[in-house]
């Protein structure tokens, strides 16, 4: 009788996964690979970008589309490996050439509230990347460090001067 009620159970949920369209691979419940390994387009959230602005003008607003095109690299931070573009090679294609500081705005870790970090451009180093997340945005990532002073879902990089 137990093993009726267990092939019974097993049935069922064969059934389910099969009605919401599941296979049971956890392969193919993770984002779909991008350019350069990153996070596929459709992930990301509609109208998102990064705009890279010089005195209040905006000098380029760069989706993931543009992001992905550059080359990644790998970093260790924090007991991790992240990969994205170089900030620096961001800059560059926002046509950003020399600047005393970037200050990066988006959201703090954990997402509970706004955050921004400025590098004076001593510190943007070929470590320091815009990592793809999972959610198809990116995120700051400062190998030199703690995870909590990285800037999420980054909306916007200001240049001075």
């Amino acid at each position: 009788m137990a093993w009726k009620a267990g092939g019974a159970l097993l049935v069922l949920a064969a059934v389910v996964l099969a009605a919401c369209g599941g296979t049971g691979d956890q392969a193919a419940d993770q984002p779909r690979a991008g350019a350069n390994g990153g996070v596929a387009r459709s992930d990301s959230p509609a109208g998102y970008a990064v705009t890279v602005t010089r005195g209040g003008r905006v000098l380029a607003q760069l989706s993931i589309e543009d992001l992905e095109a550059l080359e990644f690299v790998s970093v260790e931070a924090d007991g991790d490996t992240e990969r994205g573009p170089r900030l620096s090679a961001v800059l560059a294609l926002a046509g950003v050439e020399d600047f005393e500081q970037a200050t990066i705005s988006g959201q703090a870790q954990g997402r509970i509230g706004t955050a921004e970090i400025t590098l004076p451009d001593t510190e943007v180093s070929d470590s320091v990347i815009f990592a793809v997340s999972r959610r198809g945005t990116v995120k700051l990532v400062m190998p030199d460090r703690p995870r909590s002073q990285w800037v999420v879902d980054v909306t916007e990089i200001a240049i001075r001067p």
